[in-house]
């Protein structure tokens, strides 16, 4: 099997700007003042594309375990 250097670092960075984005979450939350923000986007369609990414993330890492 020949392992590709360069699509696994991209795959991982990929990962990485994933998480970060997905701390918005978290932000959001503990700063009520901006709650009202994050909720005006909080569509169904943003939550499902960003719950799907979440569940990719997640599967990637608990692989890495």
């Amino acid at each position: 099997m020949k392992f590709n250097v360069k699509k696994t670092i991209q795959y991982w960075l990929d990962s990485m700007r994933k998480l970060a984005k997905f701390m918005e979450f978290h932000i959001e939350a503990r700063y009520p003042d901006q709650t009202k923000d994050f909720y005006s986007k909080c569509t169904k369609n943003f939550t499902a594309i960003e719950l799907k990414e979440i569940m990719e993330v997640y599967k990637w890492l608990k692989k890495k375990l």
